[in-house]
């Protein structure tokens, strides 16, 4: 499934420094991310949501959870301040005028 997300996110191999590749967008290439997308992303891959303060973690099948950050932040939601993922869990901040139950409930409607 990872090949397959790979190619549904528009990412290939591309060249970096010292004679290494890494996946990227082709250069030139717009970002594509669909709405659709990030709700499969979402209802496929995340297991569970905490909140403490601002900050929301949440937790994903291993290998996952760079892909949906990524369509996290491609959705252009002025209540998430930003995103960083690891293999399996997402440490996302909401901003200051966001409570942060409402997000963890728009994201949670979208994953039905």
């Amino acid at each position: 499934t990872i090949s397959r997300d790979l190619k549904e996110l528009g990412l290939v191999k591309v060249a970096s420094a010292n004679n290494t590749f890494r996946y990227g967008f082709q250069p030139g290439m717009a970002t594509i991310n669909t709405f659709d997308r990030t709700k499969k992303m979402l209802r496929e891959n995340v297991l569970k949501m905490d909140i403490g303060h601002n900050i929301i973690i949440m937790k994903t099948l291993p290998g996952t959870a760079q892909g949906v950050a990524f369509c996290l932040d491609s959705l252009g939601w002025k209540e998430i301040l930003g995103t960083l993922a690891g293999d399996d869990a997402i440490f996302m901040v909401a901003s200051d005028e966001c409570d942060p139950h409402d997000l963890v409930e728009k994201i949670q409607g979208l994953m039905v």
